[in-house]
């Protein structure tokens, strides 16, 4: 069983602990062996680790390593770009930019909460917690309302602090994909089926039971993505008929919506994302190694090369993607088992000819035939991502390194969302439950 930080053991360099910024450290050099130890130290191969101090004659000494899976960010550095020492000299000056220096505070969601099993009877696909309380015929605690969707075709809303369900949707003719509540109009929740419909709909109105305003079936196959623009007016579907779709609003008594503009792509769609300041919409597509950006204000397109070296070789797809709080980074959640952390592209400014990777996470597990999800801690100092081996994985972005692994799903971890206004993670399984973490 792989082994992970102990946050109650004080050997530990853990996250709040000797919070000393790392660019003030000498860069004394790293020593092979140590860069073997760390891989098989993370990856749980105690026996094997053992062996290699004994033989080697040297002990793992995690504490005078700054940064985590160092040697699996080398061979994927040379895979890209062929200059294996480029990751190697650990870059430090570029951690000074970007304020990485120190380790995170210790405030994320890694202590287990419960386990909401009486919500759904089939697998979950999708979870989202509402941004602010709506009201229905009791009142409800800020921020306690959770939207669910199941493969048998219906929206759940809940209050996950009592885990009562308030009202059943059902939307469409299939299961639900995606969810996401409107974040200036919270009582709006927008969704995408796997029968290509999409819809918008009110949770407060007929007495808490909901109220259908919109649906469209713009797209002709799956639609994986639905979000929201930042103000509330705009959102964005993606689909697996290789299109993504604008809508806006057009009446807001009752909301009405019109199609503005739509993006076809070689691939199908597998990531969509504004950025916050609403300027950007980022698609990211299978079997490409572009970062798709649309401009908000003109609609129109650019692409940024997620190739170090600016190749057009695909040796990976991006599956989810997630903008850092900044809104200067963007989380890549890829089938290669590792997540990247890209510098966004600022609109209006044409994208470079190949990516800066700021961070690369490693420790979790997805290949091409898995759907990973991503998130980031409204600090912008942790990554969260969902692996094959029905686990969360959470990483601090400074040091790059595992802090904790959210176990407890029996199943494949189909989703997780960030508490817009409170520090939980929620996260949805194959195993048909719900769990909440929280700090």
């Amino acid at each position: 069983m792989t082994q992970y930080l102990d946050p109650s053991s004080s050997s530990n360099v853990f996250i709040g602990q000797n919070d000393v910024p790392l660019e003030d450290e000498e860069d004394e050099g790293v020593s092979p062996i140590q860069l073997v130890l760390q891989f098989l130290h993370e990856r749980g191969y105690t026996r094997a680790l053992e062996e290699m101090e004994r033989e080697a004659g040297e002990t793992f000494a995690e504490g005078n390593l700054k940064m985590g899976s160092m040697l699996m960010s080398i061979i994927a550095d040379y895979e890209d770009s062929k200059n294996a020492t480029r990751f190697a000299q650990m870059n430090l000056s570029k951690m000074k930019v970007d304020n990485f220096g120190k380790q995170g505070n210790g405030i994320y969601p890694g202590r287990f909460m419960s386990s909401l099993k009486s919500i759904h009877s089939h697998n979950v696909l999708a979870v989202r917690c509402c941004p602010a309380p709506v009201s229905f015929s009791s009142p409800l605690p800020l921020g306690s309302i959770i939207a669910s969707a199941s493969t048998d075709k219906t929206i759940k809303i809940s209050n996950f602090e009592t885990e009562e369900v308030l009202c059943t949707l059902k939307p469409a003719d299939a299961p639900v994909l995606a969810l996401d509540f409107n974040p200036v109009h919270p009582h709006l929740l927008l969704g995408g089926a796997m029968d290509s419909s999409h819809f918008v709909f009110d949770i407060s109105r007929n007495g808490g039971e909901g109220l259908l305003v919109a649906k469209f079936k713009q797209h002709n196959k799956y639609v994986v993505r639905a979000k929201w623009h930042p103000d509330g007016v705009r959102f964005a579907t993606g689909s697996y008929d290789r299109s993504v779709c604008i809508y806006r609003q057009t009446a807001e008594h009752p909301p009405a919506y019109e199609l503005v503009h739509s993006f076809t792509y070689e691939g199908t769609v597998e990531g969509l994302v504004f950025t916050p300041d609403g300027d950007s919409l980022i698609v990211s597509v299978r079997g490409d190694n572009y970062l798709h950006y649309i401009d908000m204000n003109t609609y129109e397109e650019d692409k940024a090369n997620m190739n170090q070296n600016g190749d057009d070789h695909v040796s990976f797809t991006a599956l989810d993607l997630c903008v850092f709080p900044s809104g200067q980074y963007v989380l890549v959640c890829t089938d290669s088992s590792r997540l990247i952390m890209l510098r966004v592209k600022e609109a209006g400014v044409k994208a470079p000819d190949c990516a800066e990777h700021v961070r690369t996470f490693y420790g979790c597990s997805n290949d091409e035939y898995s759907q990973p999800r991503c998130q980031v801690s409204p600090s912008g100092q942790y990554v969260f991502a969902t692996s094959q081996d029905n686990a969360v994985y959470v990483w601090d972005v400074a040091t790059q390194k595992v802090v904790e692994k959210l176990a407890g799903h029996t199943a494949i971890v189909r989703d997780i969302n960030y508490h817009p206004q409170r520090d939980i993670l929620a996260s949805c399984s194959f195993d048909k439950t719900i769990r909440l973490h929280g700090v």
